[in-house]
């Protein structure tokens, strides 16, 4: 089913769940693994970046802990939780893209809002850390979407 305008509703829908969140975390601060980020931050070299954490390859995430870090510092947490959502939205956007075309735009928003809310994955919408799950999830969703192309 053709819905008017679906890019721009689902659009619209990840900006009012980001800006929720965001007033959400707006008193939230650094927590647990950050703080490995934070604390070893002042000795990275290009080698420590490709060290991973807890196993996991964490290049891109350290880079933008670093750039956060020196652009922000420790005074205030929303540029952090801003990333996160920019891939959260991007996430939406994507996943509707993906089911679109396979299922048409109503089914398409549908997916796109439950993303949004993320039912049993909560928790990852409220620690910026978590940048790196929802940046991978970001990444195969491109991946899979440049597959069809």
């Amino acid at each position: 089913m053709r819905i008017r305008h679906a890019r721009i509703i689902v659009a619209a829908g990840a900006a009012i769940a980001a800006l929720a969140i965001l007033l959400l975390s707006r008193n939230f601060n650094f927590y647990f693994d950050e703080w490995d980020f934070i604390l070893a931050a002042p000795d990275w070299t290009w080698l420590s970046f490709l060290q991973p954490h807890n196993e996991h390859p964490v290049v891109i995430p350290k880079l933008i802990y670093a750039a956060l870090l020196n652009t922000f510092g420790l005074h205030v947490y929303w540029p952090y939780m801003a990333v996160l959502l920019a891939l959260h939205a991007t996430n939406a956007f994507l996943l509707f893209e993906l089911v679109r075309r396979r299922s048409g735009d109503l089914i398409g928003v549908a997916a796109a809002a439950l993303m949004l809310v993320l039912g049993a994955g909560w928790e990852n919408l409220l620690w910026a850390f978590q940048m790196t799950f929802v940046g991978s999830v970001t990444c195969g969703l491109g991946a899979l979407l440049a597959l069809q192309r």
